[in-house]
């Protein structure tokens, strides 16, 4: 006889529907709690709880096109960094309780626009609730002000796929439902077309990219960076106009090499510096230099120069280059030339992360003296194996060996 075949159990799918849905309300009753304390949640009714659950904001989806990225396997890597990153980044509420940036997406932004556009019309106590939910509201700064660090930050994602020539990664929010109630809660990354030009240097036509804004909530390029010499109290060029601010491909290479970090970094980083707070801009030795600091740790500087209808940022010098404050001071200190540092690779971040220099107390303190010591956070930022971090005594040999012939007296 032939056996049966074993037949699978039936879903449940009713007791199913009543564990999602239950644990659907526990979590916004949590959430509740966590934007205005308890009390509030209490106020919806049965029926309103079901519309919550019905009317839910579906998760936060990534539209990738294939003319955005080609490659199925890049852009399956693309998915995957930035919903690992959608899941791991947290903000802060005005009531200083921390939630993730997905919960921000979906199931505040449901909570909101309920308080917002529909209480009124279904609770008794409406005016105690947007009384106690008025942080949030649209109206208020807090929800654009958050919005806008979010997209800040899912941002630096598309800085691995900037390129000079085919362009800038950026989103376009304008389908997701915290910009419009109701919408798909999707967010659909586009390819901006970079703004190019030559400018001859050196007797070269050298290749150079304007540096701009493109503000997700437009999805388009929304304003290009004007560099102002007098913003900066930069007094020996006589054009005290602001001009449009370009960087040469070069730099953007050099900033790649030195610091391990994406050139697409470049784009964001020095747009959002000069839109929204004030570049640390200094003259050195007749040079203009803009600071470039990597998650709040100065890394280095970009050299720029006035060309007549623009201006143009030439190299990036990591922190220890000659050419900036803190080269010079270590030359102060210990001797050292240009030369040594390429010799010994701390003209980029290279020894840094290959040797356990911060671990070496001379070392440590030569490069703290120095003005160095924002680059032993940065290198924290990397992941380094234990076993595979040499150890610096060659790199403080060579130094502490070099100042001695030096005949400079080494104070740190």
């Amino acid at each position: 006889m032939k056996r049966k075949k074993k037949t699978k159990a039936p879903v449940n799918t009713a007791k199913e529907t009543q564990e999602r849905y239950r644990a659907y309300i526990k979590s916004i009753k949590l959430l509740f709690e966590k934007m205005v304390g308890p009390g509030y949640f209490e106020m919806l009714s049965p029926k309103l709880l079901a519309q919550f659950y019905k009317n839910r904001y579906p998760a936060l989806k990534i539209i990738i096109d294939d003319d955005v990225i080609a490659d199925t396997q890049s852009r399956e890597s693309y998915r995957a960094s930035i919903t690992g990153l959608i899941k791991k980044c947290t903000l802060t509420l005005p009531s200083g309780e921390q939630i993730f940036i997905s919960t921000f997406f979906t199931d505040l932004a449901l909570i909101v626009h309920f308080v917002e556009f529909l209480s009124s019309h279904c609770i008794k106590e409406h005016v105690k609730m947007r009384t106690a939910f008025a942080p949030y509201l649209t109206s208020g700064d807090w929800l654009f002000q958050t919005k806008t660090r979010a997209f800040y930050t899912l941002s630096f994602t598309n800085e691995q796929f900037y390129d000079p020539i085919k362009g800038t990664l950026q989103f376009d929010v304008s389908d997701l439902a915290l910009t419009k109630p109701g919408g798909r809660n999707q967010i659909r990354l586009r390819r901006l077309k970079n703004k190019l030009d030559k400018q001859e240097i050196d007797g070269f036509a050298r290749p150079i990219v304007a540096i701009g804004d493109a503000s997700v909530f437009v999805g388009d390029w929304t304003q290009w960076i004007q560099f102002d010499p007098a913003r900066f109290g930069i007094t020996h060029i006589s054009d005290a106009e602001a001009k449009p601010l370009y960087i040469q491909h070069h730099a953007l290479n050099r900033f790649e090499e030195r610091t391990y970090s994406p050139k697409g970094f470049i784009q964001i980083y020095l747009a959002q510096t000069f839109i929204y707070g004030t570049p640390e801009v200094i003259v050195y030795r007749g040079q203009v230099l803009i600071a470039c600091y990597c998650a709040r740790h100065k890394v280095g500087y970009f050299l720029v120069s006035y060309h007549g209808d623009k201006w143009i940022i030439r190299t990036f010098l990591f922190l220890t280059n000659e050419g900036t404050p803190e080269g010079t001071k270590l030359k102060e200190i210990i001797g050292l030339e240009k030369e040594d540092a390429k010799y010994l690779m701390i003209d980029r971040v290279t020894a840094f992360l290959d040797y356990d220099i911060e671990h070496d107390q001379r070392l440590r303190d030569l490069f703290e003296t120095a003005g160095c010591g924002s680059l032993f956070e940065y290198i924290k930022l990397f992941v380094r194996p234990e076993d595979g971090v040499k150890n610096s005594a060659s790199i403080a040999n060579y130094l502490f060996g070099k100042a001695d012939e030096y005949g400079e007296s080494i104070q740190i």
